[in-house]
């Protein structure tokens, strides 16, 4: 009969009658006192793991360098390279024999982080001026 009741009052859009229920009345609990924890010390904060070195097939690890300039003279090749490292940057020079003759080729890095050394290319872009080349660095060359 309830089932009916309830079908009923749904079907004319009303709320169905509920039985009454016995109240009841709210129980009062005992409150417990709960102290905190100390907290664990911090532990240091762990320090980024720095990335194993790859290495080529010759077992040399592979790095990176950027060529930022050529030079007939080397006296102004000197003289970037001084002003390169008053700048803070690790710099060097190269002589090398070209198709066109002798040139002193100007070096900033090297880095094993490319990125790093990728960044470091935007500054000096920017800062000299430059095209800067990112080259594979070999100790030989």
């Amino acid at each position: 009969a309830n089932i009916q009741e309830a079908e009923e009052a749904i079907r004319r859009n009303k709320e169905p009658k509920v039985a009454d229920t016995p109240k009841i009345a709210p129980t009062q609990y005992p409150i417990e006192r709960v102290e905190e924890k100390p907290k664990e010390p911090e532990q240091p904060k762990k320090t980024k793991k720095t990335k194993k070195a790859s290495v080529d097939t010759k077992g040399v690890p592979v790095s990176w360098t950027l060529q930022v300039a050529s030079f007939e003279d080397d006296q102004r090749a000197q003289a970037f390279v001084a002003k390169l490292k008053s700048k803070g940057y690790k710099a060097y020079s190269k002589q090398v024999s070209t198709s066109v003759g002798s040139r002193v080729r100007v070096y900033a890095g090297p880095s094993m982080d490319k990125a790093k050394l990728s960044k470091m290319k935007q500054a000096l872009d920017r800062d000299f001026k430059l095209k800067s080349l990112m080259l594979r660095f070999t100790p030989d060359s």
